[in-house]
């Protein structure tokens, strides 16, 4: 039993770990869509092809948003404006792009809105990268 326990956890991706509740919501997204306010707390299950997928404000609220590759396609995630994610060499105003085909069904990214116009990434599963 112990050895089905640990495999188990081996399996979930170290970005869902710090998800918490079962109560969050659950979205699965097949089109580009701007995130609000209140859906902080939010995993986003991106299906479709060449889907952007568009952060609300950094205003340092500490929010947490949750986003799954749920196919082999590859989808973008773009910062508010000028707002910037801290990952890799983005700069200000660049988005991250999933990773792509037949290993990239269930990469994640978790994000965090860690100040006014930042974005931090708190946990990643998968090989993202500065999409521009």
């Amino acid at each position: 039993m112990r050895k089905l326990v640990l495999f188990i956890a081996f399996l979930i991706p170290i970005c869902l770990l710090g998800i918490g509740s079962f109560a969050e919501q659950v979205e699965v997204f097949t089109a580009s869509d701007t995130l609000l306010q209140d859906e902080f707390s939010k995993t986003c299950i991106v299906t479709g092809s060449g889907i952007t997928m568009t952060l609300m404000e950094a205003e340092g609220t500490r929010g947490r948003v949750t986003f799954v590759n749920g196919t082999e396609n590859t989808f973008s995630i773009d910062p508010n404006g000028t707002d910037h994610i801290l990952f890799t060499t983005c700069t200000q105003g660049d988005q991250i792009t999933s990773p792509t085909g037949a290993t990239s069904t269930g990469a994640c990214v978790t994000l965090i809105d860690y100040a006014d116009g930042i974005w931090g990434v708190v946990g990643m599963n998968g090989t993202f990268t500065d999409g521009d």
